[in-house]
């Protein structure tokens, strides 16, 4: 049953995919080859700066399809996920208690990077006067580093105890 759920999120994902890169390809480049034939007659230097400007619409314009693409991947990676951890909980009740653990362990780290190790104090670098940083902006982006370092000293450690606890067995 697990491995069919897989299959679905999997194979809708594609699906997903499949469907925002060709409507990409079928409707947008069309617009392209339109913008770009509207340039034909103009002077050499209206033209450079109209075609400056249409590339400068279309690097958002893919920038926003690669952000629905990540956020669609994110969403049902998470969806499968929780998933697998209900179904899980279901299947076998004895590990229940270890996914639930587990999961008040991930949120007490979240918690405690947000409130005790995040700063809200904006800092100033090169180009920061040409974007807006807010103090909650700054703090997510704190907080979600030190998840990071968190996880990855204890992944390390967990590696070195696991490889160390071989010699005395």
């Amino acid at each position: 049953m697990l491995e069919k759920v897989s299959k679905i999120f999997g194979i809708t994902l594609l699906v997903l995919v499949a469907l925002v890169t060709l409507h990409f390809f079928i409707f947008d480049l069309g617009a392209l080859e339109t913008q770009i034939a509207e340039t034909a007659d103009l002077p050499s230097d209206l033209k450079a700066f109209k075609m400056q400007e249409i590339g400068i619409n279309w690097g958002a314009t893919i920038l926003y399809f690669a952000i629905v693409l990540f956020a669609l991947a994110a969403i049902f990676l998470v969806g499968a996920l929780i998933w697998q951890v209900v179904r899980t909980i279901i299947d076998d009740k004895s590990k229940a208690p270890v996914i639930l653990i587990t999961l008040a362990v991930i949120v007490g780290i979240v918690l405690l990077c947000y409130f005790v190790f995040a700063s809200s104090e904006v800092p100033f670098f090169l180009g920061s006067d040409k974007i807006e940083v807010t103090g909650e902006t700054c703090r997510l982006i704190d907080t979600g580093l030190y998840v990071l370092y968190i996880t990855l000293g204890l992944t390390i450690c967990a590696a070195i105890y696991s490889e160390i606890a071989k010699f005395w067995k």
